[in-house]
């Protein structure tokens, strides 16, 4: 396998894992209360599930299924990087915005 391509393994997986964990973040705001506990018993596991086979189908795609020690310390940047920089400032607006969303529905609703 080539250099290029073990470097665009290795940015692809920090960014697949960056995208992960903002999707993560959104999952843990949106399903935050108690009373919708049991939807997130029901969609944790899939969800995970999905995110493996994500890495899954781009290391099997790119690198022909061959598997390096790299990969992993990609993923741990990715997620570290996300975590580090950006978490608390993506954290803030979702639940800006996702508690305006609940207040709009719950309006409505009654």
């Amino acid at each position: 396998m080539s250099l290029l391509i073990q470097f665009q393994l290795f940015i692809g997986l920090m960014v697949i894992t960056f995208g992960i964990c903002f999707v993560i973040l959104i999952f843990n705001n949106l399903f935050n209360s108690k009373k919708v506990i049991v939807f997130r018993f029901i969609f944790e596991p899939i969800i995970y599930i999905l995110f493996s086979y994500f890495y899954y189908a781009f290391i099997g795609k790119f690198a022909s299924g061959r598997l390096n020690l790299f990969y992993i310390l990609s993923i741990f940047m990715g997620g570290f990087i996300f975590f580090k920089f950006y978490y608390q400032i993506i954290d803030i607006y979702l639940k800006d915005k996702i508690s305006k969303i609940k207040t709009k529905i719950y309006k409505d609703i009654k």
